[in-house]
């Protein structure tokens, strides 16, 4: 159970990384016109970096979760097919500064601000679509595995976690979108589960799949 606490004034809490080696995310694009309400799914994990322009960032790699259905439509059960792995993009994390920042096209932008206060504005040209936007209240959130965290709402009804990420995902900016939204499924931590109800729904097929190495 996720248990939640409006913060107070004044509170502060030691800040808790975006990133670890064994962390995944299990993630669907969510699609009410789909008869299975979803259209596609990946697990995105970092366990390498790249050095850009003499920048160091955490390289975010996906498998994709596929449908195992006798129907054609993207229906459950899902699987995660590991002998599948493709490129999704560059973070790269600031502890010392606790943000977060996506490297599009050689640009670096925004992603998350975990320094913000309630009533403060956020804004990025990447997460919000450069819209100026209002941290509305901050919680403190009980993770499955016991860990306290920080989620910052925002005006537009959005919000980002700190350790987790935002409300549409890893890597998705945090703005509504007409006709589909991204559903985070659940959030593994090693063997620890972090987030999600979904997390029991997904089956590794890493066992009967042969994983790519690492380069």
């Amino acid at each position: 159970i996720l248990l939640s606490l409006v913060l107070s004034l004044g509170y502060t809490q030691e800040y808790y990384p975006l990133f670890s080696n064994d962390k995944n995310w299990q993630e669907q694009t969510l699609v009410p016109a789909e008869i299975c309400q979803y259209s596609s799914g990946s697990l995105y994990f970092s366990k390498r970096d790249s050095l850009v322009q003499d920048v160091n960032y955490s390289i975010i790699e996906a498998h994709p979760i596929v449908s195992l259905s006798d129907v054609p439509e993207y229906c459950p059960p899902y699987a995660i097919d590991t002998s599948q792995i493709f490129y999704s993009g560059l973070l790269r994390e600031d502890v010392s500064e606790k943000k977060v920042y996506i490297l599009i096209e050689n640009e670096e932008y925004l992603l998350y601000d975990f320094t913000l206060e309630a009533g403060e504005s956020f804004s990025s040209q990447y997460a919000t679509d450069g819209q100026e936007l209002r941290i509305e209240s901050i919680e403190a959130l009980i993770l499955m595995n016991g860990q306290e965290v920080r989620r910052f709402h925002l005006s537009n009804g959005q919000y980002y976690t700190e350790g987790l990420g935002g409300s549409q995902g890893l890597l998705g900016p945090m703005i509504t979108s007409l006709g589909f939204s991204t559903a985070v499924q659940c959030i593994e931590d090693s063997d620890d589960k972090l987030y999600g109800d979904q997390c029991f729904d997904f089956i590794s097929i890493s066992n009967e799949l042969n994983e790519p190495p690492f380069q």
